[in-house]
């Protein structure tokens, strides 16, 4: 099954099995076999900040659907209402629910794209906030069949990064969302997309931000700084509008945006002395030897 038209970036090989499980049954049962046959499990929801290598993904690759996708309101208390939310449902439809029956806070998730997990994972954030304060749980899978509600002080989230690991899959998140004025919510929101759309690369596959913005500074601007925008391997560029983006300009390989993303950390690191970390997140099989990436 191809994954390159499945994801953002439209970069990648295929996937050796994919299933969509709907509910934690099915979940179970894909796992189980999974574990019979002895093969790795990915989780992969809309690939919005994923790079897949370009040997594809082996063994089982799980997209989240059904009720492992939904989202449901639940009791106020104190003027916040408790969400229960799939960690396979879409962040834009999310807080627009959210907006429409008053809870507000968590809108800068509309503006980053792709599935709550993924959110999860990164600590999403966007405009000062974050996802990880609003967490009271999360539920989580191993790959062995162990089930955890795992309280949100105990998921050691930080600037996009948790402490869920990779033999771990998140099936669910309890949050609570206070409730404010929506009316001026949906305006900073509105305020917020607009930035994004004159600032990003959106008409372009891309994956968002390549690297975490360093201590005090911008990824971007340090990329900038070095003369990058612009600058192509194959069919892989570094965005001319954000240099913190590289997009796919028609038929780029996972090994061109490493090749490209390895130049530009090679370069701010030789200017500046910093070292880039890399944000969106690699997968899959990424060079001939047939080694994973990082």
């Amino acid at each position: 099954m191809p994954l390159g038209p499945k994801v953002a970036f439209r970069i990648g090989g295929p996937a050796e099995v994919l299933v969509r499980p709907h509910d934690a049954a099915e979940l179970a049962t894909a796992l189980s076999i999974a574990r019979e046959y002895g093969a790795p499990v990915t989780v992969l929801g809309t690939g919005s900040n994923v790079l897949v290598g370009d040997g594809g993904i082996k063994g089982l690759v799980l997209r989240l659907a059904g009720e492992l996708a939904d989202f449901h309101v639940g009791f106020d208390h104190g003027g916040a209402a408790e969400i229960e939310v799939g960690a396979g449902a879409l962040n834009a439809p999310l807080v627009s629910m959210l907006l429409h029956l008053g809870l507000v806070g968590v809108e800068f998730l509309a503006t980053i794209p792709g599935t709550f997990g993924g959110a999860l994972i990164m600590n999403a954030g966007a405009h000062g906030g974050e996802i990880g304060p609003f967490v009271e749980e999360v539920g989580v899978v191993r790959i062995d069949g162990t089930v955890e509600r795992r309280p949100g002080r105990d998921c050691d989230f930080g600037y996009r990064r948790s402490g869920f690991r990779p033999e771990e899959i998140l099936t669910d998140a309890r949050l609570r969302v206070p409730r404010g004025d929506a009316a001026a919510a949906k305006h900073h929101l509105d305020e917020m997309r607009q930035r994004r759309r004159s600032s990003q690369p959106h008409d372009q596959p891309n994956a968002g931000s390549i690297f975490k913005n360093p201590p005090g500074d911008f990824a971007g601007r340090l990329i900038e700084a070095c003369g990058l925008k612009g600058r192509t391997v194959g069919a892989a560029q570094i965005s001319e509008l954000h240099a913190n983006f590289i997009v796919n300009l028609g038929g780029a390989r996972a090994q061109e945006v490493v090749a490209l993303a390895d130049l530009a950390a090679a370069q701010v690191k030789d200017r500046f002395g910093i070292a880039l970390e890399w944000e969106v997140r690699r997968i899959g099989e990424h060079n001939s030897s047939g080694d994973p990436g990082n």
